[in-house]
């Protein structure tokens, strides 16, 4: 083995004694956490404003949730192949840092696009969120092991998609009370949102 292979196979293994509950897996869990609420408040937002009869209805028309639908998954249809080799090639704690700290202006953006009702505004901020989503997701995953060790992976990984899909419940739960509380509780909530996963 040589000797970078060696450092890095004691660093896992220094990480895994720590235990599976460290300092730096509470905050990838927390931060992915937060991220996935966002994208799932806003999704469930944008699919409410642009249904038929709605406020935005007349923006996109018919097909409307459609293409609010399609904006989410896109990005990462793109996006993912070239993140996974950003991944691979720089930091993954940079590019989670990054991208965490991105979400902080793109949510801004959102709550100015409800603060002024500009559909467009809110449209390119959820662009934007499911393409800063698709560079953390290569990142959140391969950094696991570096993080928890081999020993502790499977429970680590089932813990990350299960906090992963509560946060999608929680976000479509909470999405359509906080539109009909206010447009710009929205924002503010997806600011905060931003704000904690940074």
């Amino acid at each position: 083995m040589s000797p970078p292979e060696l450092e890095q196979s004691e660093g896992v293994a220094s990480v895994a004694r720590n235990g599976l509950w460290n300092r730096n897996f509470i905050g990838l869990v927390l931060t992915q956490f937060a991220g996935a609420t966002n994208d799932n408040i806003l999704k469930t937002v944008l699919l409410l404003q642009f249904a038929k009869g709605q406020k935005w209805f007349d923006t996109l028309g018919e097909g409307g949730t459609g293409i609010v639908s399609l904006l989410l998954t896109v990005p990462f249809v793109l996006l993912l192949g070239f993140a996974g080799q950003l991944a691979d090639r720089c930091s993954k704690s940079r590019i989670i840092t990054a991208t965490r700290l991105a979400e902080v202006p793109i949510a801004g953006l959102a709550l100015y696009g409800f603060w002024i009702d500009s559909p467009w505004t809110v449209l390119v901020a959820y662009t934007m969120l499911a393409s800063e989503s698709a560079f953390f997701s290569p990142s959140k995953y391969g950094s696991i092991r570096e993080i928890v060790g081999d020993a502790r992976l499977n429970e680590a990984n089932g813990i990350v998609n299960l906090s992963t899909n509560i946060a999608i419940l929680f976000g479509i739960g909470i999405g359509g009370p906080l539109l009909a509380w206010s447009e710009h509780a929205v924002g503010v909530v997806l600011l905060v949102f931003a704000l904690v996963s940074a």
